[in-house]
């Protein structure tokens, strides 16, 4: 959790996006709903999130597909990422763009690398993962943005503090943050003690919230943003591709965003992985509230990837019992 809220997550070994997206979405009942009920929620909402696993294919392929119902339902949505910082927002749109004033013309293959080039993106190989969305937006002319803080700010948040950085650091950042609630406050607090292995102190704990919070609450400033600059007879649903973490709880950047505007239709979509359980009991499990509050508005599971999972803390676990 702290890696992923905080450096947008760690770069991953990728190949590509399924071409196929594979998935089906419940409610928060745990109940199936169809692809029509599903088209009908998206084109009533302003705001969709899509929270990701950032290294799973198929929740890609499944945001893809999402964002192309929402074209073939008439819609021009604008799409917002985690992954790119609001300053490069004109880097993506000079690529996207269709006008004469975007990139020179160049092959397909050189425009995509002096985009990469551009966005600091050259040794990420998780690039193949997000790159299918900007062309996507290219082929359709829609708007897209970053929404998130320039990375080095956020690592000197985490390991400074806020309080300890220089003006100039802090200019552009929220000067308030909306309360989160005591329940989503001592969830996240629970998430990054375990994140730690339970070794974290009690300030570092504190700076990594404040870190999380003021992220979240910039996000949503990013997309109020976009939201105003609409045309009211005009206004497209805003599509934001982030990392779960950030609207999990039915929270985050989505309760800043409500702060910011309480009138603006949000709708939170969380992707999941099927598990090795029967689906059922899956699906129960993590659409029961937790500690009263759910975690999204919808569900979209997809196919279990089999990962192994590794204890992150077992090194540290031997090292405490001495053996």
């Amino acid at each position: 959790l702290p890696l992923i809220l905080i450096s947008a997550c760690s770069h991953q070994s990728v190949l590509s996006i399924p071409e196929k997206a594979n998935y089906f979405v419940a409610n928060e009942h745990g109940k199936e709903i169809s692809s029509k009920e599903l088209i009908q929620q998206l084109v009533n909402s302003d705001v969709i999130y899509l929270g990701e696993i950032h290294d799973n294919p198929d929740h890609h392929a499944t945001q893809l597909d999402i964002i192309k119902k929402l074209i073939g339902a008439g819609k021009k949505p604008v799409i917002g990422f985690e992954f790119f910082s609001r300053e490069q927002t004109s880097w993506l749109l000079s690529f996207t763009s269709k006008s004469k004033h975007s990139f020179r013309p160049l092959t397909e293959d050189k425009a995509s690398e002096l985009l990469r080039h551009r966005l600091g993106w050259n040794q990420r190989e998780d690039w193949n993962f997000y790159y299918p969305f900007l062309e996507l937006a290219k082929k359709h002319d829609l708007q897209v943005f970053g929404a998130d803080i320039h990375q080095g700010i956020r690592i000197r948040m985490a390991r400074a503090g806020i309080d300890n950085m220089m003006s100039i650091e802090k200019n552009d950042l929220p000067s308030k943050v909306g309360e989160d609630s005591e329940e989503y406050k001592q969830l996240i607090y629970q998430e990054l003690r375990e994140g730690h292995c339970n070794m974290a102190s009690d300030e570092l704990v504190t700076k990594l919230y404040k870190t999380i919070s003021l992220r979240n609450a910039y996000m949503a400033q990013s997309i109020h943003s976009m939201f105003d600059d609409q045309s009211q007879k005009q206004k497209e649903p805003i599509v934001m591709i982030l990392g779960r973490g950030h609207i999990d709880y039915d929270a985050g950047v989505k309760s800043q965003l409500q702060h910011l505007n309480p009138s603006i239709r949000q709708l939170n979509i969380g992707l999941y992985e099927n598990n090795k359980s029967t689906a059922d009991d899956h699906i129960q499990k993590i659409t029961n509230p937790v500690h009263g509050l759910n975690r999204h508005n919808l569900y979209a599971i997809t196919a279990d990837r089999s990962k192994k999972q590794v204890d992150h803390c077992a090194a540290f676990k031997k090292h405490k019992s001495g053996s």
